[in-house]
C-alpha cells in the first residue's frame, strides 16, 4: 500500500527544505575568502545532501511497511533488506562529515587521529549494519549510530559559543537542535507505532530547521568581534 498523501508532502518538504539548505551552505562556503574542506558549511553541506538523498530511501521503505503489523519488521530475509541497507549506509555519509568538523576543532593538527576516528566510527557501524537481519535490528541501530556525533556537536558548539569563538555560526541554536534531534530520534519509534507518522517526520524538520538557522544568524558576540578586530 502506498504512503498516504500527508506524509508525502512532509517528507516531499523535507527534501526541498534539505535542498535548500544543502545549496546554502555550499554557496556560503564557496563565496568564503579561503576554501577547506574541513570547513563547517561545507561539512554541513554535504551532510544536508546526504540526508536529503536519504528521505527518496525513506518514501520507498514507507511504501514497503505502511500499515503493515510492527511485527513485519521482524521478517528475516525479506527482499528488500539492501534497500534498507543502502539507507542506513547512507546514515553514515550524513555523520561521518559532522563528526570531521567537530573534530577539526578538538584536534585540529592531527590529522591523522582525526582520519582514523572517521575510518573507524564509518567501518565499525558499515560492518555492524550490513549483519543485520531484519528491519527491526536496523532501526535499533538508528541511536547509535547518531549519539556519538550529536554529543560531540552539541559539546563543541556549546563550548565555542560560550568562549566566544566561531562568531560566523550561532553554536548555542546549533546546540539546541542537535539536543532535540536526540529527543525526537529517541521518541520518534512511538510515534511511528501509534501511527503518527508524518508527526514525528514534522519533529525531525523542526530540529533540522534550528540546525540551519545556526548557520545563517550570527551570535549576539559576532558585531563585538568585528569592532575589536583591526
Amino acid at each position: 500500500m502506498s504512503i498516504s498523501v500527508d506524509l508525502f508532502l512532509v517528507v516531499l518538504s523535507r527534501i526541498i527544505l534539505l535542498s535548500i539548505n544543502s545549496i546554502y551552505l555550499f554557496h556560503k562556503w564557496y563565496r568564503a575568502p579561503r576554501h577547506y574542506f574541513s570547513d563547517f558549511p561545507f561539512l554541513m553541506g554535504v551532510s544536508f545532501l546526504a540526508l536529503t538523498i536519504s528521505k527518496f530511501f525513506d518514501i520507498a521503505l514507507w511504501n514497503l511497511f505502511i500499515n503493515e503489523p510492527l511485527e513485519s519488521q521482524y521478517e528475516l530475509g525479506r527482499p528488500e533488506m539492501p534497500l534498507g541497507y543502502a539507507r542506513w549506509l547512507f546514515m553514515i555519509a550524513v555523520m561521518a562529515p559532522l563528526l570531521y568538523a567537530n573534530l577539526c576543532v578538538w584536534l585540529s593538527e592531527q590529522k591523522r587521529l582525526r582520519g582514523l576516528i572517521i575510518f573507524t566510527y564509518s567501518l565499525t557501524f558499515t560492518i555492524i549494519i550490513l549483519q543485520a537481519k531484519c528491519f527491526a535490528d536496523l532501526n535499533a541501530l538508528i541511536i547509535w549510530i547518531l549519539l556519538p556525533v550529536a554529543v560531540i556537536t552539541i559539546v563543541t558548539f556549546l563550548f565555542t559559543y560560550l568562549q566566544k569563538r566561531l562568531p560566523g555560526v550561532h553554536g548555542l541554536l546549533i546546540s539546541l537542535g542537535w539536543l532535540g534531534y536526540v529527543i525526537t530520534t529517541g521518541i520518534r519509534p512511538l510515534f511511528i507505532r501509534i501511527g503518527f507518522v508524518s508527526i514525528a517526520e514534522i519533529l525531525d524538520m523542526l530540529m533540522w530547521v534550528v540546525i540551519f538557522l545556526g548557520f545563517v544568524l550570527k551570535p549576539p558576540y559576532a558585531r563585538l568581534c568585528k569592532i575589536s578586530s583591526p
